[in-house]
């Protein structure tokens, strides 16, 4: 049973996670449009190389933290914070009156720009993108507390989902492509709600387990 619930919480997260246009999906939707399918799944196997590594490092920092309270109580803290402040961003352009359609995201490309594209971009964009570490050091902070990771294999088994995961969220990307961003563009306002109010109902579950009784 733990195995099926590393599985399926190390998907979920990294999925979802990578649903949001950002520099990631966007690049791969680029990618596609100029040099092709098969460039653009060697740039998603070096983003997910290099998340999976960073998720490592991030699973034996919280690892090491799990077993001093004071340190992990510190990350269960920090955890709420970071959501809370996710939330904050995602609601915030909702409160904005006049919002344009259109965001510099957005992928454009006459078919006249190539670009340099492959494993070597996947793996310098991903490494580049250091926010996945507080990421990381979140979900695995919760997924360690609420035991959907244990010791051992299913540490590996919850990285190797999460790499799975996004993967998956690229490819579809790279299928659907253009469009796809377009859709996820023309309804970014429902976007942000729904992740916004996700990423709250997350915080304040933690801050009812963290001070409750």
């Amino acid at each position: 049973m733990l195995v099926f619930v590393s599985l399926l919480s190390g998907f979920l997260i990294s999925f979802l996670g990578g649903l949001p246009l950002g520099n990631l999906n966007v690049t791969a939707v680029r990618i596609t449009l100029a040099d092709g399918v098969g460039k653009a799944y060697q740039f998603s196997l070096g983003v997910v190389l290099i998340e999976m590594l960073y998720m490592f490092f991030c699973m034996q920092g919280v690892a090491m933290a799990h077993q001093y309270a004071a340190a992990f109580m510190t990350l269960r803290w920090l955890m709420v914070f970071l959501l809370l402040i996710m939330a904050a961003g995602c609601f915030m352009p909702l409160l904005k009156k006049g919002r344009e359609g259109t965001s510099p995201n957005q992928p454009k490309n006459n078919g006249k720009t190539k670009i340099a594209a492959g494993f070597v971009l996947g793996l310098a964009l991903s490494a580049i993108n250091v926010l996945q570490i507080p990421y990381w050091t979140g979900w695995i902070t919760i997924a360690m507390q609420n035991s959907w990771v244990g010791k051992g294999y299913t540490a590996w088994i919850f990285i190797l989902a999460a790499g799975w995961g996004t993967f998956t969220c690229l490819t579809i990307f790279i299928v659907v492509g253009k469009k796809l961003s377009s859709w996820l563009m023309r309804n970014k306002k429902a976007q942000d709600l729904v992740f916004g109010i996700v990423f709250l109902t997350v915080a304040l579950a933690q801050l009812y387990l963290i001070v409750k009784p």
